[in-house]
């Protein structure tokens, strides 16, 4: 995946990402979370949630 040339890194902070996750009304399937590897020095992680 390649970010949009205007997107912006979003830190959500620890602890907050499974309120993404979980916390949305009318959803049909279980909520899961997916890491990327460890990322190396000067790149970002992919964190996909479906």
């Amino acid at each position: 995946y390649q970010p949009e040339k205007d997107a912006v890194p979003l830190n959500l902070g620890a602890g907050h990402l499974w309120k993404l996750a979980v916390d949305y009304p009318g959803q049909q399937a279980l909520p899961c979370v997916h890491r990327a590897p460890l990322e190396k020095d000067g790149e970002y992680r992919l964190i996909l949630i479906c």
